[in-house]
C-alpha cells in the first residue's frame, strides 16, 4: 500500500467518525471534544432529571427548582453532559452527567 493510500485511508477514516460524532442526538459533536454551549430540549431536561435526587442527597437539601438553561456534551464511550442548572433563589449548578451507551445515567459532578 503506498503513501498516498494510507493517507486517503486516514481521511476517510476521519471523515466517518465525524459524521457518526454529529448525527448523534443532541448533535454532541467529536469524540472527546465539548460541543459549543446550547439552549436545553426536552431530551436533555429528561437526563437531568434523573440524577435531581442524588444531586438534592449531595446538597442535604431538597430544590424548589431543578431546570437546566445551557447544556454542553462530550462524546466518550457514551455522552458527558454539562448542564447548567437554575435551583432557585438566584442559585445556579453546574451538573456532569454521564450517560452509556445502553441509556443508564449516573451524576459525576456538582459544582
Amino acid at each position: 500500500m503506498g503513501l498516498l493510500s494510507v493517507w486517503c485511508l486516514l481521511i476517510a477514516v476521519v471523515c466517518v467518525k465525524m459524521t457518526v460524532a454529529t448525527s448523534l442526538p443532541g448533535g454532541v459533536g467529536l469524540p472527546g471534544g465539548l460541543s459549543e454551549e446550547r439552549l436545553p430540549n426536552a431530551e436533555v431536561q429528561q437526563i437531568v432529571n434523573e440524577v435531581r435526587q442524588e444531586v438534592e442527597e449531595q446538597l442535604g437539601r431538597n430544590l424548589s427548582k431543578f431546570e437546566v438553561l445551557s447544556f454542553r456534551t462530550q462524546v466518550v464511550q457514551g455522552i458527558n453532559y454539562h448542564a447548567k442548572v437554575d435551583i432557585g433563589e438566584e442559585q445556579f449548578l453546574q451538573v456532569v452527567i454521564y450517560r452509556d451507551l445502553q441509556g443508564n445515567t449516573s451524576l459525576t459532578s456538582v459544582a
